[in-house]
């Protein structure tokens, strides 16, 4: 009898540490839950829709391909939100989200930076990493730990912009930038872009002979436009968010004569090179229309476009899938990194790695990776150029794929 009940302790000892070995695996073969809180409803329900099926790719080719391999194998799981029209809802969508969903590794949203702002808050409360493509300096300057911008702040816009700038005016018009009329919508990212540039062309002493302000979805251009023309600029310079703002402010700009025909225009901002725009405006209107972004399919990222044009139809890939395929990516790199699903390990990794391939490389334009702060470390600035029916990229000259069109 004693020696069945020790062989019966021995046998079950065995099975506890067989079981024991084997958890750690068991356990990494579970579902990684990764939250995108971006807008499916309201003015920026176009732009997040994007953002979320560039997420929902990036989640299907890292299952497909074995998923997280650190961890087992273990699956991504995409659960997401709508971030609504208003930085409340932003922040409401946030909440729920956490509450419903306690085993969230990381995020990212959303497209508007008074949005990300408000869901942050949160975020960072529950220590989330978190992801987005916002450019309001706010967003990595109020101390926080978990959160990483791979766009390019306000605050290195304008001394990034500038020179982008001189060169397209030369490039344009043969002259050199002068007299420059702005024109901004009120968002947070989208004003402090149209202020910094504005006080550093005075900085340099080229003369800003108008500045205009509206709020966004803007019903009627007109009276600003016929101010524009007023004040005879030699270049417009728009700070712009959604596509139905820009096809307002340029069909009244050219109402008034001012196209990028015989006037230089260069915008900042999104919507202006938004596929929408080619519902709203004919191709034979944008052309020639100069746009400054920092995400945007270059000559080296063919390959990502295409695969993203066969998959949904589009014309071309835009920078809101490609923020939402990036920033899923950048999450997977840091659970590979981390080896663990500990969101204080994952955002330690996110603040020491430097991706320098791969498709982090190819949707975000160049290496990854952040400062103490969260912010990106020296992102890419590119000019894109509306030209025939198709915004490509005109400069830096290593990664465009057309040069530019002159001004007449």
């Amino acid at each position: 009898m004693k020696k069945t009940h020790k062989l019966t302790l021995q046998l079950a000892v065995a099975a506890l540490a067989a079981f024991s070995a084997a958890a750690p695996s068991l356990a990494q073969q579970r579902e990684v839950e990764i939250a995108i809180i971006e807008a499916t409803t309201g003015p920026w329900s176009v732009n997040g829709s994007r953002v979320i099926k560039g997420a929902e790719m990036a989640v299907e080719e890292i299952n497909a391909s074995g998923g997280i391999k650190a961890l087992g194998g273990a699956k991504i799981k995409l659960i997401v939100a709508d971030a609504g029209a208003r930085p409340d809802d932003a922040a409401n969508a946030a909440q729920r989200i956490i509450s419903s969903n306690p085993n969230i590794v990381g995020g990212a949203g959303a497209y508007i930076s008074s949005q990300a702002l408000a869901i942050t808050e949160i975020t960072e409360r529950a220590a989330i990493p978190w992801l987005f493509g916002g450019s309001a300096d706010q967003l990595t300057g109020r101390g926080f730990k978990n959160v990483f911008a791979t766009n390019m702040p306000a605050g290195q816009v304008t001394p990034r912009i500038l020179p982008v700038m001189e060169q397209f005016a030369l490039l344009s018009s043969g002259a050199n930038l002068k007299d420059v009329a702005i024109v901004a919508v009120n968002t947070p990212g989208t004003i402090a872009v149209a202020d910094g540039v504005e006080a550093a062309l005075k900085a340099k002493g080229v003369n800003v002979v108008a500045k205009e302000v509206f709020a966004i979805q803007l019903a009627d251009g007109t009276a600003i436009a016929q101010r524009v023309r007023r004040a005879r600029p030699s270049m417009v310079f728009f700070s712009t968010a959604i596509a139905p703002d820009a096809k307002t402010i340029l069909t009244s700009l050219a109402q008034v004569g001012i196209t990028p025909k015989n006037t230089p225009i260069f915008l900042y901002g999104g919507g202006a090179f938004d596929p929408e725009m080619l519902n709203l405006m004919s191709k034979e209107a944008l052309e020639g229309t100069a746009v400054f972004a920092n995400i945007w399919p270059t000559k080296k990222s063919g390959d990502l476009e295409a695969r993203w044009k066969q998959r949904t139809g589009q014309p071309w890939m835009t920078f809101d899938p490609a923020f939402g395929y990036g920033h899923v990516y950048v999450l997977k790199e840091a659970l590979e990194r981390a080896g663990s699903t500990d969101r204080a390990k994952i955002s330690d990794a996110m603040h020491r790695m430097k991706i320098e391939s791969g498709p982090v490389v190819a949707a975000l334009n160049g290496p990854v990776s952040f400062d103490a702060k969260g912010a990106r470390v020296d992102p890419p600035a590119l000019l894109l150029q509306w030209q025939s029916g198709v915004p490509v990229v005109v400069y830096p000259a290593d990664v465009a794929r057309a040069a530019p069109l002159k001004a007449q």
